[in-house]
């Protein structure tokens, strides 16, 4: 490493010790799984953990087709105010973008945020297969953006096709986020894989650049796309749990 549709209400980690919150958000065609480690190290931090699967999410993709970047993000919002008032926000890729409006949207609640390979823009073919949705409604999604062979395999078990129409509504919200990250001025941590076949590396060099408020920037030189399930989850789940306990103190 180099420095630099339905909600789903149950808590991840019930119990907190010690006044520390946080809320964790995945991302397009995810689910809360992805953040299992995340959520994981936060608890034995002391945190009290949510982790949503957003709406649309988690059951199939003819019903995340039905929905849009408001309904994940007022589940988010949902998700927010089950919290108490200072919240450390962590979110990957689509996540990340929500987490980016909760931080303008309640900046007097939103206290830190760990920005994980964040999508403000995709490639060329992603705004492609988003028009072809005006004629198909889903293409096929092929491989998890995971180096790890085991957790690959294990990502693989989601959904296996991209739902077009929530994917140009992903493209609009990933447009609303690079407009709006100025106004953040929340703590950041923005964490990004070199490797990264979704989000270009350039997208986390954007956000250092923009962001209003302090900035914390790691590259990973080992990881691909869904950096909490790859091989550096460990030392993710590590850096994340640092910057929120420093940033809640």
């Amino acid at each position: 490493m180099v420095e630099g549709g339905r909600e789903s209400p149950p808590l991840v980690n019930a119990v907190r010790r010690d006044g520390r919150d946080a809320l964790l958000l995945h991302g397009f065609t995810g689910s809360a799984r992805d953040l299992s480690s995340l959520a994981d190290a936060l608890g034995e931090r002391g945190f009290r953990v949510d982790a949503p699967t957003l709406p649309g999410h988690g059951t199939s993709p003819r019903d995340l087709a039905r929905t849009r970047w408001p309904d994940w993000e007022r589940a988010a919002n949902a998700a927010l105010y089950r919290l108490g008032e200072r919240v450390a926000v962590a979110g990957l890729s689509m996540g990340a973008l929500l987490a980016i409006r909760l931080a303008v949207e309640h900046p007097d609640r939103v206290a830190a945020l760990a920005l994980l390979s964040t999508p403000l823009w995709l490639s060329a073919p992603a705004h492609a297969a988003a028009w072809i949705g005006r004629i198909v409604p889903y293409l096929p999604k092929g491989a998890v953006d995971v180096r790890d062979p085991v957790e690959r395999k294990a990502a693989a078990t989601g959904y296996r096709l991209w739902p077009l129409a929530a994917l140009r509504s992903l493209l609009d919200l990933a447009a609303e986020a690079r407009e709006l990250a100025p106004r953040v001025r929340a703590p950041a941590l923005v964490v990004h894989a070199r490797n990264d076949h979704v989000a270009a590396l350039a997208c986390a060099d954007e956000l250092e650049r923009t962001l209003g408020g302090p900035v914390r920037r790691i590259t990973l030189e080992r990881s691909f796309h869904v950096i909490t399930r790859d091989v550096e989850r460990v030392e993710v789940a590590s850096l994340i749990g640092g910057f929120f306990q420093e940033m809640l103190s």
